[in-house]
């Protein structure tokens, strides 16, 4: 009797790519084949919401389980994290210390935030990339805003000056809603709301700019009306 061969399928990351390549892979049904997804969260943070943290709503709402995103399908979950790769041997260490062996690894370990090189920019900035980073600036708000009951007219022009940069979907989104947010921290703190502004800078001619024109009219003009500020054609620089 002829036995089977079966082909591991290692997929490293349970970010948005690691997750679809291995439901695409479980729906094909191939014959023969073990699907391992390696990550180090047993959820799936959905960026596009994360901004929602930052305003105070629960992280719940950007995580799905991923035992609930491949109930139903032929998919093995490690949690673990990768350290290193070597393809010739087709193995993957991971922090635990266990290795593990496939026949086809797939690696899709997402991105990093770039800085441009902007000096100081990464120490000085917060970024919403993982729930724990949008938490980190949730807090800080929170904070500025305390901070702020005591402090002076033109004290306060400074410390309530939020820069948001960049105009893409993430960005846009981010400052229309921290336009409400902080309206009712400042009520909440009894701090005019004139006291506070907020910027986006971006490079190109206009937000949203791999969207249609359209889409770009329509974020400008909400943008508008609630006082959120746009600087096109610019960039941040080291002053």
């Amino acid at each position: 009797m002829q036995i089977k061969t079966i082909h591991e399928v290692l997929i490293i990351g349970g970010g948005f790519a690691g997750v679809q390549c291995a439901r695409d892979l479980a729906k094909r049904k191939i014959p023969n084949i073990h699907i391992r997804l390696l990550t180090n969260k047993s959820y799936l943070e959905y960026y596009p919401a994360i901004y929602q943290v930052v305003l105070g709503k629960s992280p719940l709402q950007s995580c799905l389980p991923l035992a609930q995103i491949f109930r139903g399908l032929n998919v093995e979950i490690v949690y673990d994290t990768a350290i290193n790769v070597d393809l010739e041997k087709k193995e993957v260490q991971g922090l635990s210390g266990t290795r593990y062996r496939g026949d086809y690894i797939v690696i899709t370990l997402g991105s990093q935030t770039t800085y441009f090189n902007i000096e100081g920019l990464e120490k000085l900035s917060f970024n919403f990339q993982s729930i724990n980073q949008a938490i980190r600036l949730r807090d800080h708000i929170d904070a500025m805003f305390v901070d702020a009951h005591t402090m002076e007219q033109d004290e306060l022009l400074v410390a309530l000056h939020f820069v948001i940069v960049g105009g893409g979907p993430s960005g846009v989104e981010l400052a229309g809603e921290l336009s409400e947010h902080t309206r009712t921290l400042a009520r909440k703190y009894k701090i005019e709301e004139s006291m506070v502004t907020i910027d986006i800078i971006e490079g190109n001619p206009r937000v949203l700019p791999r969207l249609s024109q359209k889409s770009s009219h329509l974020a400008r003009k909400r943008l508008n009306s609630l006082e959120v500020n746009l600087l096109n054609n610019r960039y941040l620089v080291k002053k």
